[in-house]
């Protein structure tokens, strides 16, 4: 039996939700009773397999799975569409996986939110394993360069594996190195607003690393800002809920002067079609 919502909230949420207490305390008080069971229900259940397209692909994405036998439908938003979970990658790569990626509702919409254009040059300093760094190459298109750079050597060899599928000549794996017009960071976090993809997370993580991973993430983002050119921008996104490692880190970074804050957004999983995440959006001065 779960404990009574009405006299221990913070109780039932975790039981409900299978998560650790503190989650599910923070997600109470951030949200009340009845969205952060909303929240943690989704965060319960099997996630949704969505895929993005590369850009002008959907509908011949679309028609090459429904000549596979495979139902695609409408994503959350317009660039995605949606499987049901119990249909395997590898019968989707079969038949049009050079025109896809596999990626979350959240994750999808960093790359947009960097607010690049064709031909800039970008930065993907945390790559791996190629999600974001792919849809950045397609956005800043063939005249425009992306250089991903991640501290596994064997993840990013992942990024250029991706590159090499989808086509895109204007992505290179490498060290970071000189200036950009657009860096992102897409740190390590604790990975709350996942939890339907990293069920281990709920237990794993403890409310006590969190100033410790925050520690590590302000200065992952201070390494990369130096990459920044002038006027360019800095976008930092974590998969994660937690203050510490969202707004804190960006408040503590901006102290130091030098960039100024154009946009921060939290989307928790009731808005994120299950997964929730955090991106904030900087200009160097």
């Amino acid at each position: 039996m779960f404990p009574d919502r009405n006299h221990d909230a913070a109780g039932f949420l975790a039981a409900r939700g299978s998560t650790a207490p503190w989650i599910a305390g923070r997600r109470l008080g951030e949200l009340g009773l009845e969205r952060a069971l909303a929240c943690l229900d989704l965060q319960a259940s099997t996630p949704q397999t969505f895929l993005r397209p590369a850009p002008g692909e959907l509908e011949s994405v679309r028609a090459a799975l429904a000549a596979a036998g495979i139902e695609a439908r409408d994503g959350p938003h317009e660039a995605l569409l949606a499987l049901d979970p119990a249909v395997r990658a590898s019968d989707v790569f079969d038949c049009c996986g050079d025109r896809l990626v596999v990626q979350d509702a959240v994750a999808s919409r960093v790359a947009p939110f960097c607010r690049v254009e064709p031909g800039w040059s970008v930065l993907d300093y945390c790559a791996a394993p190629g999600g974001k760094a792919t849809h950045l190459a397609q956005l800043v298109g063939p005249e425009g360069r992306v250089r991903a750079w991640d501290s596994s050597e064997t993840r990013l060899a992942l990024v250029a594996e991706n590159a090499a599928r989808l086509g895109l000549g204007n992505l290179v794996c490498g060290p970071a190195e000189g200036e950009y017009d657009a860096v992102l960071v897409d740190g390590p976090c604790s990975n709350t607003g996942v939890l339907a993809r990293r069920p281990e997370a709920r237990w794993r993580v403890k409310e006590r690393h969190l100033a410790g991973m925050a520690q590590r993430q302000l200065k992952i983002l201070k390494d990369a800002s130096a990459h920044v050119s002038p006027g360019g921008t800095l976008v930092y996104s974590t998969c994660s809920l937690e203050p510490e490692e969202n707004g804190g880190v960006v408040q503590s970074f901006l102290e130091r002067g030098g960039f100024g804050l154009e946009q921060a957004l939290t989307i928790h999983p009731d808005e994120g079609a299950g997964d929730g995440g955090f991106m904030a959006r900087m200009r160097r001065v």
